[in-house]
This record gives structure tokens, C-alpha cells and sequence, in this order.
């Protein structure tokens, strides 16, 4: 028996899993519609139809803040290599299963309940995920409403969604860990006013 298979089907799942709470714990989201189709690969987003709709998905994390006009940031290049190539995680498997996680849940950052879908042998692959493998926050932006605070538009970013409260829906407001950090200071307030 080759147990350097056995070994790898363990601890891919295992590493996957870790960076997933890597990523929950480093605010990284994701963004539904903040980036036009067309704009979309430049942002390294993925265009995907999970609603009956086709929106561009991207990995985010908060930026600088109003001061710097830097509300959010696409996760770099190098990083979705880094996912891919020593993970084997792929951004349109992390988005859908988070995605599907939130919306059949109708809440952020379900638990991923560890069963017999990720032991060898049981067709465990990262195109066939358990139900909340991944659960990153997806956020419900549109780039074409254009809000603006003083100076910056916030548009397609976490900060359109910041007076929004639960009432509005999963996805059309701000998990607690990142409502602490889109406030009006972050968004809109610049020094001096």
C-alpha cells in the first residue's frame, strides 16, 4: 500500500480547511458585483451565475480606509497562485461553497461539520465540496449604484453596506467582524471633517 496517497488525500482537506480559517480570521470576504464582467479579470475575480444572474466574485480584504481612498482590496495574484498551486484551492470552488453555505443557511460563517466526505476514498475533490468546506462572508454589492461618501465612492465595496442591518438580509449587511472595521470613520470621514 502507497501510503504517500493516503497521507495526501488526509492533508489536502486538512490544509484547506486551515487556510479557510486563515482567511475568516484575516477579514478576507468576498464581493458579489463590485466589479463590472468586463472588469472582472483584472480585479482576478471569477464571473460566475449562482443566482439566475451572472456577477463577478472577488477575494477581498479592507484597505487603507477613506484617508488613503482605499476601501477594499482584491487578494493579489500571487495569493490565488498560492491557493491553487500548494493548496489546490481554486477561487470558483471557495466562492461556491461559501456561497451555498451562507444562502442555504441564511447566515455567515455556518459551521463546516467535519464527516466521513473528506476520508480517502470517499470522492472527496475541491470540485466536490461538503456543505460549508468554505464559508467565507459574500457580500451583495452593486458598482453601478453609485454612493459616495465626501470623497470616495463606496460603491461596490463592504462600506455600501454599512447602515444596513440584518432586517435587509444575508449578504445585505455586515457580519460583526467587519462592521467593526467599515464604520463611517473608515468609509467616509476624512481628518479635518
Amino acid at each position: 500500500m502507497d501510503c504517500s496517497l493516503l497521507s495526501s488525500e488526509m492533508t489536502n482537506p486538512i490544509q484547506q480547511q486551515l487556510i479557510n480559517y486563515m482567511l475568516l480570521s484575516s477579514n478576507v470576504y468576498i464581493i458579489q458585483n463590485g466589479h463590472s464582467l468586463d472588469d472582472c479579470a483584472g480585479a482576478r475575480g471569477v464571473q460566475l451565475d449562482l443566482t439566475g444572474t451572472t456577477y463577478c466574485y472577488t477575494l477581498e480584504k479592507p484597505g487603507g480606509g477613506s484617508l488613503d481612498f482605499d476601501l477594499t482590496d482584491s487578494l493579489s495574484a500571487d495569493f490565488g497562485e498560492v491557493l491553487y498551486d500548494t493548496y489546490s484551492i481554486n477561487q470558483t470552488a471557495l466562492v461556491v461553497s461559501s456561497y451555498q453555505c451562507q444562502t442555504n443557511n441564511n447566515a455567515y460563517g455556518a459551521t463546516y461539520v467535519p464527516s466521513d466526505t473528506i476520508i480517502p476514498g470517499s470522492g472527496y475533490s475541491v470540485d466536490n465540496l461538503p456543505p460549508c468546506f468554505f464559508n467565507l462572508p459574500v457580500l451583495y454589492t452593486d458598482y453601478t449604484v453609485k454612493t459616495t461618501g465626501e470623497y470616495v465612492t463606496t460603491s461596490g465595496t463592504p462600506c455600501q453596506l454599512r447602515e444596513n442591518t440584518e432586517d435587509d438580509g444575508i449578504g445585505n449587511y455586515l457580519p460583526d467582524n467587519l462592521a467593526s472595521i467599515f464604520t463611517r470613520k473608515f468609509c467616509i470621514d476624512k481628518i479635518g471633517h
